[in-house]
């Protein structure tokens, strides 16, 4: 194993720092040839924007409520909601005589 020379690893050390210094630069490079072409060519501009309009196939994504149903089920809720009230009274009726 042979030990390096102070002057072989000041070259070394060079190299590194040039080879970095090139990679950022074309790094930098390649960044804002992207950014200027997307800026030249209106990419960000806004007041380009179209809305186009979507073609649906088959059944639309929201289907319609059925009112009918709806009255229905809750009308049917209330009914049992009543019958376990009634069912419930008379336990309810002794637990709150118990925690007076």
């Amino acid at each position: 194993m042979s030990a390096r020379r102070p002057r072989e690893a000041k070259s070394g050390s060079q190299a590194r720092v040039i080879a970095a210094s090139f990679t950022g630069g074309v790094a930098a490079m390649a960044l804002a040839g992207l950014v200027c072409t997307v800026a030249a060519g209106g990419g960000l501009s806004l007041t380009a924007a179209h809305a186009s309009p979507l073609a649906h196939a088959g059944a639309p994504a929201v289907q319609p409520i059925d009112v009918a149903a709806v009255q229905a089920q809750l009308t049917r809720a209330e009914s049992d909601m009543r019958e376990t009230q009634t069912a419930t009274n008379g336990a309810m009726t002794r637990l709150q005589a118990l925690s007076n």
